[in-house]
């Protein structure tokens, strides 16, 4: 798939996953998020669970989808990640038709994470938005990889945050979207609702939010969980998800594993081959 050359007509984000001591004991990972100097969609956060870089890649990106609101604009997110990239572009197929096996019969490494994030993926494609992962090389200077680079970084400096039920997360949001859409099949003028528009809606514990890449908050400076009502973020709709903003808790339920079709409307993303051995290092 080849980059996007005219980036005007999109909303662009930067997000990254950093892990010191990666694949040793006592690690600590974060995750960033970067809109731009001083935005206040910036993100830093430790790492929820096991601490690895390629786990706090694909959660930097689940936190990307999770805070933006939803709009007819595509959103483009860049990543220096090409393991994120590659699940979803290549394996994820394969993954699905195997029974989250690899084609070594072993588990697929953070199933949990990759099933939700897919689930995120699918719902923007349902709503009409189109969302391209797009490989950006990491550490050559790139102003937001840079930024979102420092953003993770300052997360890993956060306390330890217990992992999150990431099961219960996609079963939640795909049973919440079955709803929507079939409500927005029995009325079509139905206005399907923004996200954290329900009840029982889980969150990561705190989370701190650094607004600038060269000059953070106060390490103190503590953002609770935004609820519905007090949304900051561009007046654009937003789909039921789980984390800060806040997400519709539905009954668990047993819902239908993505389909070949569902594939295709989010596997619209680039792969670059350069350094993939780098990101396989979990």
């Amino acid at each position: 798939m080849s980059p996007v050359l005219d980036e005007s007509e999109w909303d662009v984000v930067y997000s990254d996953g950093a892990c010191k001591g990666n694949g040793q004991v006592g690690s600590v990972a974060g995750v960033g998020v970067w809109w731009g100097h001083d935005d206040p969609r910036n993100v830093a956060e430790r790492c929820p669970g096991d601490q690895t870089n390629n786990r706090a890649e694909l959660i930097a990106i689940v936190r990307v989808l999770e805070t933006t609101p939803h709009s007819k604009k595509p959103l483009l997110i860049k990543t220096d990640s090409k393991y994120s990239i590659q699940c979803f572009e290549d394996w994820l197929p394969g993954w699905i038709r195997n029974g989250w096996r690899t084609s070594n019969n072993e588990p697929v490494k953070n199933v949990g994470v990759i099933k939700y994030l897919a689930a995120l993926l699918d719902t923007r494609a349902r709503r009409g938005q189109k969302v391209r992962l797009q490989y950006v090389k990491g550490h050559v200077g790139i102003t937001g990889n840079e930024g979102a680079d420092r953003q993770a970084n300052l997360g890993a400096q956060d306390p330890p945050m217990k992992e999150r039920d990431w099961a219960k997360l996609e079963v939640e949001l795909r049973k919440c979207l079955e709803n929507e859409l079939r409500t927005a099949d029995d009325k079509p003028d139905t206005v399907l609702p923004e996200v954290g528009s329900g009840e029982g809606t889980e969150s990561p514990a705190k989370v701190r939010k650094i607004t600038s890449t060269s000059k953070p908050t106060s390490s103190n400076s503590v953002v609770q969980p935004l609820k519905p009502s007090s949304r900051s973020a561009p007046q654009m709709s937003a789909v039921p998800v789980s984390p800060p903003p806040g997400v519709v808790h539905s009954p668990r339920s047993a819902a239908p594993p993505p389909t070949a079709a569902d594939l295709d409307d989010y596997a619209n993303c680039l792969l670059d081959d350069d350094d993939l051995a780098a990101d396989l290092s979990d």
